[in-house]
C-alpha cells in the first residue's frame, strides 16, 4: 500500500500488488476443504479452492487461465469486490485474513502479461445488440461472444465502462485498467459504438431492422432518491453521482483549472455507502477539510467497512448519529452550514425494542461551503419514457420472467441494476452473465427451430 502522507494526495491506486512470495504464501493458508459448503464461494462461480491448489505450487498461468474460466474482468474484481479478505478457517487463534483479493490481483496482473489475445469470434449469422457498456453489458458481451455471437455494444457516453469509469474513483479502479479489461472484450470481436445513445440516435426498432435477433437493455438505475432535508437547491450542493461523473471526466490536473465542480474548503457528505466514503476521499485529494455526516454507529456504516477505515487514516471526520435537517445559504444562495438532529438509542415503547431516533432538542449545526448528498439510485425514468410498454415491478425496475430470463417483449433481455434495483457492481457483473446465458439459450432454441426472427421492423410480444 502507499504510504499515508502519498496516499492522501495521489489519485493513483493506493493498494498495491502483491510479490510472488507473498501471493503463494497467503495461497497456501488457504483452508482447502473437501465439501463445498466449507469452502469460500465466488457469486462469479470462480473455484477459488482450485485457483489456491495452482498457485501454491507456483503456476500463475495456469492459476490465471483457472480463474478466467468463470471470470471474465479479474482485473477489476480484483479490485471491487465486497469480500477482500477471509478469516482463516483451519485455525480458530488465527485473526490474520487472507488476503484473496490481493491473491487474484497478483493473479490477473502477472497471468495476464503472459497470454496471448487474438480475435477469436466465429460468426455464426446471429447479432445480439447489448445497450449499455456498464459491468452487466460488458459482463454480458464477454460471454456472448465466447459463444460466438456477433456481439455490438450502444454506449450512449463518450467511453465505454459505465459506472466503473464514471463513479468510481481512479484511486480504487485505474482508468488504464479498466481500459485494459475492455480492449480485451474488443478483442473477442465486440464492437463497440459510443455516442450512441437508444432513443436519440437509434431506436429498438431500428436494432431488430438492421438485423439484430436480440437486444439486451443493461443501461443501470436513474438518479439519486431525492432528500426530504430543505436546501438542497442552492449552490455548492453536488450528489455523489454529479461531483463523481464530473471528478473522473477529467483528470486531476483538469480539475483543479476547471470548474465544473466549485468545492470550497470544508466539505461535508453526507451518507452511509460506498459512495459517501469515495467522494469524502476524493475531496481529501484535493486537500479540503472533510467531514462525513451518517445516521448510524460507525459499526453500522453501510459501506466496505475497509473504505470507512481508509477514510479515516486519510484524515476524514467522522460524525456519526448524525441526520441531515436542513441544508442554509448565505446571501448568495450559496451554501453556509447544515443543521442536524443529533441521533441515539431508545426504547420508545418500553419493550426492548430499541430503535436510532432523534435526541429532542438536540439540533446542532456545523460549517460547510460544499456538501455532497449520497442516496439510493432510483428507477430509470428515461427508459420507462422510452419503453412503455415493458413490463415493470412495483419498485419500477425491468421485469424479467426468471426462467427465460426475457422481459415483457420477445427478444428484449434485462440485466444489471435496471433488473437487480442494487447497486453492486459484483451483482452486475452476476446478471450479465446470467443474461448472456439466457440469450444463448433462446437463440439457439430459435436457430434449431429455423424460425426467422429478424423480418419484422417491430418487435412483438
Amino acid at each position: 500500500m502507499q504510504p499515508l502522507e502519498k496516499r492522501k494526495k495521489s489519485f493513483e491506486e493506493f493498494e498495491l500488488t502483491l510479490s510472488k512470495k507473498a501471493a503463494v504464501e497467503e495461497a497456501r493458508r488457504f483452508p482447502q476443504g473437501n465439501r463445498k459448503e466449507d469452502q469460500a464461494q465466488c457469486p462469479l462461480g470462480t473455484d477459488i479452492a482450485a485457483v489456491m491448489r495452482i498457485l501454491r505450487e507456483g503456476d500463475v498461468t495456469a492459476a490465471y487461465k483457472k480463474l478466467k474460466e468463470e471470470n471474465d474482468f479479474p482485473l477489476i474484481c480484483a479490485r471491487v469486490c465486497p469480500e477482500p479478505a477471509i478469516l482463516e478457517k483451519d485455525d480458530a487463534f488465527s485473526s490474520t485474513p487472507i488476503r484473496v483479493r490481493g491473491i487474484e490481483r497478483f493473479i490477473a496482473e502477472q497471468g495476464r502479461e503472459k497470454q496471448f489475445f487474438q480475435r477469436s469470434l466465429k460468426p455464426t449469422g446471429q447479432r445480439v445488440a447489448i445497450v449499455g457498456s456498464g459491468p452487466a453489458g460488458l459482463s454480458a458481451a464477454s460471454q456472448l461472444a465466447r459463444r460466438n455471437y456477433q456481439v455490438t455494444i450502444f454506449e450512449a457516453l463518450a467511453s465505454p465502462g459505465g459506472k466503473l469509469r464514471y463513479f468510481l474513483p481512479s484511486f480504487r479502479l485505474s482508468k488504464s485498467v479498466l481500459d485494459m479489461e475492455i480492449q480485451d472484450v474488443r478483442l473477442l470481436g465486440v464492437d463497440i459504438r459510443c455516442h450512441c445513445g437508444i432513443g436519440r440516435s437509434i431506436t429498438l426498432e431500428d436494432l431488430f431492422a438492421q438485423g439484430f435477433a436480440a437486444v439486451l437493455l443493461a443501461v443501470g438505475l436513474g438518479g439519486a432518491v431525492p432528500t426530504l432535508a430543505s436546501g438542497t437547491h442552492f449552490g455548492g450542493v453536488y450528489h455523489a453521482e454529479e461531483f463523481l461523473f464530473q471528478v473522473n471526466s477529467l483528470t486531476s490536473e483538469g480539475f483543479a483549472k476547471k470548474s465544473a465542480v466549485k468545492l470550497g474548503e470544508e466539505v461535508v457528505v453526507i451518507g452511509s455507502d460506498d459512495k459517501a466514503a469515495d467522494c469524502a476521499r476524493m475531496c481529501v485529494r484535493f486537500g479540503k477539510k472533510v467531514s462525513l455526516v451518517f445516521a448510524q454507529t460507525e459499526e453500522d456504516f453501510l459501506a466496505h467497512s475497509k473504505g470507512l477505515q481508509y477514510a479515516k487514516e486519510e484524515g476524514v471526520q467522522l460524525r456519526p448519529l448524525a441526520q441531515l435537517k436542513e441544508i442554509t445559504a448565505r446571501e448568495k444562495q450559496w451554501v453556509k452550514s447544515i443543521r442536524c438532529s443529533q441521533m441515539d438509542f431508545a426504547d420508545p415503547q418500553g419493550d426492548g425494542h430499541w430503535q436510532i431516533l432523534p435526541v429532542p432538542d438536540a439540533d446542532f449545526e456545523m460549517a460547510a461551503d460544499t456538501v455532497i448528498l449520497t442516496a439510493p439510485r432510483g428507477p430509470n425514468r428515461f427508459l420507462r419514457q422510452l419503453l412503455p410498454e415493458l413490463r415493470y415491478t412495483d419498485e419500477g425496475t425491468v421485469w424479467v420472467d426468471e426462467g427465460a430470463g426475457m422481459s415483457s417483449e420477445r427478444r428484449i433481455f434485462a440485466a444489471g441494476d435496471i433488473v437487480t434495483g442494487t447497486e453492486s457492481i459484483m451483482d452486475a457483473f452476476v446478471s450479465g452473465k446470467k443474461a448472456a446465458q439466457k440469450i444463448d439459450q433462446y437463440l439457439t432454441q430459435i436457430k434449431d427451430q429455423h424460425v426467422k426472427t429478424t423480418q419484422s421492423p417491430r418487435y412483438s410480444r
